[in-house]
């Protein structure tokens, strides 16, 4: 059991819903997993505080219901025929006080709480019957992305509480992350900032984050009115002051460090010293002095754990699309190929539409050293490719590379059982043309069999029409 569906047992167990079959699985976890005890902890808690604090609103809501009941008045036996007196008896006694006490009851409990006038945010993991309200005045941001439980403690308090996905902020809030589970922050400014695992940070106002420890990437929407965003460091008394830009801060006892992906950040050490880090930079913080700048030799190495994030925002993400293009344009030294390769299968399928676009466009057929960049992309699409992306290797059928054919027709025999009459190989030795017969076929073959493929778009194969006026004479 992971701590994802314990979650969900521990909110079914605090309501008296959790099945016999359960039980046994869950006490297991929770006797290995500390975190998941503290979600026990504070769900038992926020429980209790509710049936506290909404005891005297069913008081008085059944108060009302006694008081509109008795304002009914069931005609004597006598006054109507027997059989249409047992119905009526038996429908009042079943069905009709039941009913008038529960609309009594649920009219009251609305002009109580008056929804239309507050904004809410429920507490993520709680049962239907325990999900407390935090009423958010003018929130600083809300949680947008998360892999785990992500908790918040209001200002002034020690009360920490778990939040779910779309849960409000509001200015002073502190946040944490656990082990394992990362997390991202819209801000109400349009910026966002995502919290690493074991991260602890306070969302102090709209665009301004204190980093008590962890590590922290923020991508800084620029405003027009030219107003910075702000993160305190707070282990090395170090402030960062962006405009439009993206960078990361990693804080540990004593220091911090800070990487620049794009853009610039002044920063001030303690009041002892100041400087400006700009894009492909770093600088290490440590007792309000700089211990070093330098150049970051890839910046999405540096970066890499907010991939996790970005997969989960879909394949079309530009921000992933634009990490993969880095990645590629950095394909130059033969002995970093093997690792930045890597990097990008590790994203799984969510990199075939950023990869097929790069072998698609015109920047991968500028100079010889594109040509093998190009070919180092079809091969990843190859290998990781689902069935979802069975258009976007057709399309690949028609390029003018016969080792990006080669992969594609590999790929769909992979995923179809099919070859249409034409080898992997033979795509990639025979000429284009010799091989548009074949494409007419895949084409046919996908209008009658693109139904079985979900996920997939239907109409993305381009017209053969398309790549035939593309192809270059010498290339046929």
């Amino acid at each position: 059991m992971n701590c994802e569906q314990a979650n969900n047992l521990i909110g079914a167990r605090i309501d008296g819903e959790i099945d016999n079959g359960h039980v046994a699985a869950l006490d297991a976890h929770l006797a290995e997993c500390a975190a998941c005890r503290g979600v026990v902890e504070a769900m038992t808690a926020v429980d209790a505080d509710l049936t506290r604090a909404f005891a005297p609103r069913r008081a008085a809501a059944a108060a009302v219901a006694d008081r509109v009941l008795s304002q009914f008045v069931v005609p004597p036996a006598a006054a109507l025929p027997a059989p249409v007196t047992t119905v009526h008896r038996s429908w009042w006694a079943s069905w009709g006080r039941p009913l008038v006490a529960a609309a009594a009851g649920f009219g009251l409990a609305v002009l109580l709480m008056r929804p239309w006038n507050d904004t809410h945010t429920p507490i993520a993991g709680a049962g239907p019957s325990s999900v407390p309200v935090i009423t958010v005045a003018n929130p600083v941001g809300q949680l947008s992305l998360a892999t785990g439980a992500v908790y918040i403690c209001p200002p002034n308090s020690d009360n920490w509480r778990p939040l779910e996905s779309g849960g409000a902020v509001q200015a002073g809030m502190q946040v944490r992350t656990g082990p394992k589970v990362r997390c991202e922050f819209k801000l109400s400014d349009g910026s966002e900032v995502r919290l690493n695992a074991d991260t602890r940070v306070t969302l102090a106002a709209a665009r301004r984050v204190e980093v008590a420890s962890g590590q922290v990437f923020s991508s800084v929407h620029k405003q027009t009115d030219g107003a910075p965003f702000v993160v305190h460091a707070a282990p090395a008394e170090t402030t960062l002051t962006a405009l439009g830009t993206a960078f990361d801060v990693t804080c540990a006892p004593g220091k911090a460090t800070l990487t620049v992906v794009e853009g610039s950040v002044k920063v001030d050490a303690a009041g002892k010293q100041n400087d400006v880090v700009r894009g492909g930079e770093a600088l290490t913080v440590a007792d309000g002095h700089f211990a070093d700048k330098r150049q970051v030799e890839n910046l999405m190495r540096a970066t890499q754990w907010v991939d996790e994030i970005l997969v989960m925002k879909g394949r079309d993400n530009p921000e992933l699309a634009r990490r993969i293009d880095d990645i590629f344009a950095q394909l130059g030294h033969e002995k970093m190929w093997y690792m930045q390769a890597q990097e990008v299968r590790r994203l799984g399928d969510h990199c075939v539409i950023p990869l097929t676009r790069y072998i698609e466009s015109d920047r991968s057929k500028r100079t010889p050293d594109d040509e093998i960049k190009r070919r180092e992309a079809a091969r990843i699409v190859a290998d990781v490719a689902t069935t979802w992306a069975i258009p976007e290797l057709i399309n690949l059928l028609s390029d003018n590379d016969g080792e990006v054919r080669y992969a594609a027709a590999k790929a769909l025999q992979r995923l179809t059982g099919q070859s249409l009459g034409r080898r992997p190989e033979e795509w990639r030795d025979q000429s284009l043309m010799s091989c548009n017969n074949t494409i007419a076929q895949w084409h046919a073959w996908w209008e009658q069999n693109k139904s079985h493929f979900p996920g997939a778009d239907p109409d993305s194969v381009k017209p053969v029409e398309l790549f035939k006026a593309a192809v270059p004479k010498d290339k046929a």
